[in-house]
């Protein structure tokens, strides 16, 4: 099979795994400028917005939508329980996305649209947008970044299966990998066996690597649970299991210091 149909077939997976969330209401996008809508966030979202940091601890700041600055941040661990997701058209064509808090301010150049879009269609307008950037590259693939990092702010299970989707059946490896980076942040129920079944069965050596590094990500004591169960599961490659020693040892879980002292307490000491 050619590079170009095994793509094109590869692709049409992907399709058929978010076809399920096809929908026909999505936001009304002007040729050109920016919209806006609300939706719920998930229990415990952080409130992402911006910050100047001349000051020790950070003073908030408008966020300039159509500036260079693509990081999301937060300061002492605020949360939220609502996002705003901004997306600009220029001649027709979404090129930027931003999501923050709802109660972060924001600065744009030209006028924002305000909508009315609820979170189930959002979420499969967002899920949208990924399955386009598999085609093209470049502009499309840093939009389709910032889709999955918002898609991950939204609450409920359509979001939350959206990225497992995509985790599992899209054809570039650096958005399966960011679809496991996001699932972990929201911190879901269901997210240690997805990123779990990741690890072990992805064809990409490098999306395997970074699996690991997302069950770091999960929250509280979860991602030491199963960076251990990562690192004792035999059927594993030596590499992945030193992936995940490597990420217990970055953590400051009582947990992960106390696997590593019993692993070292159990190495034979050499000259």
């Amino acid at each position: 099979m050619s590079a170009l149909r095994r793509s094109l077939a590869v692709s049409a997976l992907v399709v058929a795994a978010v076809g399920s969330f096809a929908h026909a209401a999505d936001p009304k996008l002007p040729r050109d400028g920016w919209v806006s809508w609300d939706v719920p966030a998930f229990d415990g979202a952080p409130a992402w917005c911006c910050f100047s940091w001349k000051s020790r601890d950070g003073a908030p700041a408008s966020c300039k939508l159509d500036g260079h600055d693509s990081s999301y941040g937060t300061r002492h661990d605020e949360k939220t329980d609502a996002v705003t997701v901004y997306a600009r058209t220029t001649a027709g064509k979404v090129d930027r996305l931003r999501v923050y808090s709802a109660t972060c301010p924001v600065e744009a150049r030209t006028p924002i649209e305000d909508q009315a879009v609820t979170s189930d269609e959002s979420a499969r307008w967002l899920i949208a947008q990924v399955a386009a950037a598999d085609s093209d590259a470049g502009a499309r693939r840093r939009l389709a970044d910032d889709a999955l990092a918002a898609l991950s702010m939204h609450r409920g299970d359509l979001a939350r299966d959206g990225l497992i989707k995509i985790g599992n059946a899209d054809p570039l490896g650096d958005l399966r990998s960011k679809a496991w980076f996001w699932l972990a942040m929201t911190g879901a129920s269901d997210a240690e066996s997805a990123i779990s079944a990741a690890v072990r069965k992805d064809p990409d050596d490098h999306v395997r690597e970074e699996a690991v590094f997302a069950l770091s990500r999960l929250p509280e004591e979860r991602g030491t649970r199963a960076l251990i169960a990562t690192a004792e599961d035999q059927s594993l490659s030596r590499e992945q299991r030193k992936r995940a020693v490597f990420w217990l040892s970055q953590s400051e879980s009582g947990a992960a210091l106390a696997y590593l002292d019993r692993i070292l307490a159990a190495t034979p000491a050499t000259r």
